[in-house]
């Protein structure tokens, strides 16, 4: 059992870094006109809802299968994941005035590039921390 909860964990915060870099990606090189930002805009909050969904079971299953020291890495992963969540939710008026209301043709550069300043470090902890307690529980 518990290697098929460490899959599905894996799997799950797998899919989180990666949809977070690649966000960070787009907005980066600002590739972020309506057709872009749609499929990641909705891949990125389907990938958040799953992982944030299973916060708790996730954390249950770590404390009955592993122990305190990797409690403490999903806790530190989370807080990463938050902070990422934070940071992108900085550009929703901007993600709103290209993708729904059409008022833009892309993110505003100047905009984009302060949120780069809390989203970059903001994935790095995210991959550094992912890693972290994956590596832990294998």
């Amino acid at each position: 059992m518990r290697t098929t909860q460490c899959e599905e964990l894996a799997t799950e915060v797998s899919q989180y870094i990666y949809i977070a870099e690649l966000n960070t990606e787009f907005i980066e090189y600002e590739w972020t006109n309506r057709m872009s930002l749609t499929g990641l805009i909705t891949e990125y909050n389907e990938s958040i809802s799953t992982l944030r969904k299973k916060e708790y079971v996730y954390l249950a299953w770590i404390q009955k299968f592993w122990g305190e020291g990797e409690v403490a890495r999903f806790e530190e992963f989370i807080n990463a994941v938050r902070e990422f969540d934070s940071a992108i939710h900085s550009l929703n008026d901007q993600f709103e005035a290209v993708n729904i209301t059409e008022k833009q043709e892309k993110v505003d550069p100047e905009r984009a590039k302060e949120a780069l300043e809390l989203l970059i470090p903001a994935v790095e902890s995210v991959r550094k921390n992912g890693r972290r307690l994956l590596l832990s529980l294998s």
